[in-house]
């Protein structure tokens, strides 16, 4: 049998696993979804209002926009404030970008922090993240049901797509039940968890993406720094490996106030939202082949917000760097490339992925290894999937819809269980639980590369849970 037909086959082993996802639904607390939406809607209420605020204190009377901007927003920042525009060189419009991605993470880092015009673009970011909150929970109300015999609870049926994405992930929608955010204030996880009689469970791979590569090209600094996860100050983490290498200055002031020890999380909790998290993207645009240049002004450059950045990790990390160039390559001869091949399957090659040409036949560099690594976990899902799926299968043989698979969402899983018993009621489902820990880290060694997963316990609400 061919590869393509192994791994074709594969694939729709995932059908069925799918269609048990959709049936079974993923449970929500609707009085908890009320109170945080209510919450957002305040919070967002408080930002506009202090915008406003900023505004009247220039003479000018703002009309905040209820989507993402509008002419009045536009005339206070550039003409009333007076912040440099900044343009998309490549897009369609001359308007000067306020986006959340580009614009509003480049005016929070060059203006000082106790101006008008830095005060005002947090408030509008903020506000901009509460609103987009809202709309999540408007559309879990919209699409939930009542979950029968347990009142004040909700049952989301997402639909899912086996082909949604071009990288072997699959996608949901009505809702979206792939987006929900755990990240800083605007954690809507809060509202979804176990219903009465029942506990959750999840399971995310630890920095798959990030290790697949270190570990392919044979990067030995950060192979090390994932099988020395438990030792400071990094503690597996490549995101702050990096951030000490790019933000030196930043890091040593942080070591100087809490140590050695704690230095790691007072760093990724104090910069959550601003030099971590772009340090953050900057890794992974550099993992994704982003593009360089000579005066330290190139796309990974601009998301770590700070020149010469990549060419500073580039020269420690030269074998990364090295698998990069050969998937440029191979992409430029072939226009595809392939995922790392699957062991367990016997195949000799990976699963292609087709790559996208630029207007002068040429592969855009900064799509081979993304393709080749986001493919890749993809993969790995898939397979953490379907061997799960047939293990909760074969528990419910004993009890019918006991053992579920709720949900999805990127390299994490979460499982629906019967409440456990006794002092502890966690310790009833962890052999189990251990079970499918095993099952997903397998999928590491179909790769040739280590995949250990987090896992953790909650027992009332997903937005909460104790790692076991």
């Amino acid at each position: 049998m061919s590869d393509l037909m192994k791994m074709y086959q594969e694939r729709v082993k995932a059908l069925p696993v799918l269609i048990a996802m959709e049936r079974g639904g993923v449970t929500v607390n609707y009085s908890e979804l009320v109170a945080l939406r209510d919450e957002c809607r305040a919070e967002s209420e408080r930002h506009q209002e202090a915008c406003v605020a900023i505004a009247k204190g220039y003479g000018y009377d703002l009309t905040m926009p209820r989507g993402g901007r509008n002419g009045s927003l536009d005339t206070f920042v550039f003409d009333v404030l007076k912040l440099p525009p900044l343009y998309d060189t490549k897009g369609k419009t001359q308007k000067p970008l306020l986006d959340s991605k580009v614009a509003v993470p480049y005016y929070l880092e060059h203006l000082p922090p106790e101006s008008d015009g830095y005060r005002f673009i947090e408030g509008l970011r903020n506000k901009r993240g509460k609103d987009t909150a809202v709309t999540y929970l408007d559309g879990y109300e919209r699409y939930g049901q009542p979950l029968e015999g347990c009142s004040g609870w909700l049952l989301l049926h997402p639909n899912f797509n086996p082909t949604g994405t071009s990288l072997l992930r699959r996608s949901s929608s009505n809702p979206n039940g792939q987006n929900v955010g755990k990240r800083g204030q605007n954690n809507l996880r809060r509202c979804f968890g176990p219903a009465p009689g029942r506990e959750w469970w999840s399971m995310d791979a630890k920095n798959l993406e990030l290790r697949i590569p270190a570990y392919e090209s044979g990067e030995r600094e950060l192979i090390d720094l994932f099988e020395r996860a438990d030792d400071p100050p990094y503690y597996g983490s490549e995101h702050l490996l990096n951030f000490s290498t790019v933000y030196p200055d930043l890091w040593e002031e942080e070591l100087r106030v809490v140590g050695l020890q704690k230095v790691g999380s007072h760093v990724k909790k104090l910069y959550e939202d601003t030099w971590y998290q772009w340090c953050k993207n900057g890794d992974f645009a550099m993992g994704y082949g982003a593009i360089d240049r000579p005066d330290g002004l190139g796309t990974a450059d601009r998301a770590f917000h700070r020149p010469g950045s990549q060419a500073r990790l580039a020269a420690r990390f030269a074998r990364k760097e090295k698998l990069n160039q050969q998937w440029v390559s191979f992409a430029n001869l072939h226009g595809y490339v392939e995922t790392i091949p699957d062991r367990d399957l016997g195949c000799s090659r990976g699963y292609p992925l087709m790559v996208t040409r630029t207007q002068w036949s040429r592969i855009r560099p900064t799509e081979p290894l993304n393709y080749h690594v986001q493919g890749t976990a993809g993969w790995w899902m898939l397979k953490a999937l379907n061997r799960c799926h047939a293990q909760l299968v074969e528990w419910s043989l004993e009890r019918p819809g006991h053992y579920r698979l709720a949900l999805e969402v990127h390299d994490e899983l979460v499982f629906d269980f019967p409440r456990g018993t006794g002092k502890e009621p966690w310790r009833t489902n962890l052999p189990k639980i251990k079970k499918l820990k095993h099952l997903m880290e397998q999928g590491g060694e179909d790769l040739g590369v280590p995949t250990p997963v987090d896992v953790e316990y909650h027992a009332v609400s997903w937005g909460e849970g104790v790692r076991v």
